[in-house]
């Protein structure tokens, strides 16, 4: 009977009135029942496989496995949180692939600062609250790491400045903290001011470093004078009182020194005196300034003016104009005003002369310098003069210049010095052609270390 269930025989009603015979006896089976399960290929055993592979899928899609963007997956349209500590990920099983969305914070960056402008302190010194010479102070200055570890990290500081005003310890100015975090830590990094510093605002800089963290904060520093008036000459300029506009110092001439006086110390400066005196008789200064008082506060300016006349015979080419202020039982302060005079343009044309074979011709013009003094750092130029008007014919108004074309003279090549009451030639090339007209006109022009020279027109006619 129990091949014939298995083999699910004959008409429906007689497998009706079988079935409880195959139900009441399921385990009856004979060999050739467990034959036929191996030649129908395994019922039993594809049912149990199937049951398997579900229960393997069924795992796989319950996974607590976190998956990565592009990773295989099998459960199509699951979706997983992958959530780290970072960010928030969401993976969706797509097309056999897991295709993950993420939203990160980033983290805090980590910062190295001074929390306030670094201030000063005095350490020695008079009490007086003023940076003056001699003195230390302190600078004083926080520092923190915002967002460090709770460790804290390791800093290098300096303290420095390019300025000679200011003296510096490396053992007291450059020092490495430990553990520097969001708690502050306070600094306090020394430097003197030099005995020799002059009243002057100068610049310390406070540098931190970690890593690649960097951190830095100019310091001003303002150097006052001593407790006593100080005086202080500035820089001296020339202004023209009598003379031509050519702003050279010459002989004959007029002039004022203009120079700022400066009271660069903590005290008045009262009974103020000033007076000048000259090197030589080359110049000759007014008995009295023009704009002095009689009193200078302290950290005020004046402007003092000094008349003085240039002789009208060259003695000396930059005598010295000498400035003394005194102020009160002060010692007098000093400046030496060297006065530049330009001497008289002593060079002159004398004459001229043709060399060469045509076309190719040379003019030679012969410059003598008739003063007492070498002329030197001569540097020579031309211009080849040309009529503005031209002549002949019906030309309104009447001619009165023969010189109509330019000769076209070349470059001039002349001498770099010329010795008192000697000459030299400067040397002019000509390539003469059917345009170039017989007569004309050369404007020579000259520098030398001491003025300009010229224009000197040189009428000249070929050979």
């Amino acid at each position: 009977m129990n091949l014939v269930c298995r083999l699910g025989l004959l008409t429906p009603t007689f497998l009706l009135l079988l079935s409880a015979g195959c139900v009441s006896d399921p385990n009856l089976e004979t060999e050739a029942d467990a034959g036929d399960a191996v030649v129908d290929g395994s019922g039993d055993a594809a049912d149990a496989g199937a049951g398997a592979d579900a229960e393997e899928e069924v795992s796989a899609c319950a996974s607590d496995l976190i998956p990565a963007d592009g990773d295989a997956c099998d459960c199509l349209g699951e979706e997983r949180d992958a959530s780290d500590a970072v960010c928030e990920r969401t993976c969706t099983c797509s097309g056999g692939f897991w295709t993950c969305e993420e939203r990160c914070e980033e983290p805090d960056p980590v910062v190295l600062r001074f929390t306030t402008t670094p201030s000063l302190r005095e350490a020695t010194g008079n009490g007086d609250a003023n940076i003056q010479a001699g003195e230390t102070w302190e600078v004083l200055a926080e520092l923190v790491v915002d967002n460090a570890e709770d460790e804290g990290l390791s800093v290098f500081v300096r303290l420095d400045s390019d300025d000679g005003a200011l003296r510096f310890d490396p053992e007291l100015t450059q020092r490495t903290i430990e553990g520097v975090g969001q708690t502050p830590v306070s600094l306090a990094l020394p430097f003197t001011v030099s005995d020799t510093a002059r009243p002057s605002d100068v610049v310390a800089t406070l540098d931190a470093s970690s890593g690649f963290l960097v951190a830095s904060v100019e310091v001003p520093i303002a150097i006052s004078g001593p407790d006593a008036a100080l005086l202080e000459w500035g820089e001296a300029e020339f202004e023209r009182v009598e003379g031509d506009v050519d702003r050279q110092i010459e002989l004959g001439e007029r002039w004022e020194v203009v120079v700022p006086l400066r009271n660069a110390g903590d005290r008045d400066a009262t009974d103020l005196r000033v007076e000048a005196r000259a090197s030589s008789a080359a110049i000759v200064p007014d008995a009295s300034g023009i704009g002095v008082p009689a009193r200078v506060d302290a950290g005020a300016t004046v402007t003092v003016r000094w008349p003085f006349a240039v002789g009208e015979t060259l003695i000396e080419l930059e005598p010295l104009l000498t400035l003394d202020a005194t102020a009160g039982d002060t010692e007098p302060v000093q400046l030496g005003v060297p006065v530049p005079i330009v001497p008289p343009d002593t060079l002159a044309v004398v004459g001229y002369s043709w060399s060469g074979t045509p076309p190719d011709l040379e003019l030679a013009v012969e410059v003598e310098n008739a003063g007492a003094l070498d002329v030197t750092g001569l540097e020579w130029t031309r211009i080849n003069y040309a009529s503005p008007t031209p002549c002949g014919g019906d030309a309104e108004p009447p001619c009165e210049d023969p010189l109509v074309r330019s000769m076209a003279l070349g470059e001039p090549d002349g001498p770099g010095a010329i010795a008192a009451g000697t000459s030299a030639s400067v040397r002019l090339t000509l390539t003469q052609t059917v345009d170039t007209p017989r007569d004309g006109r050369v404007l020579l022009r000259a520098t030398s270390r001491l003025r300009a020279h010229g224009p000197y027109p040189v009428d000249v006619t070929l050979p």
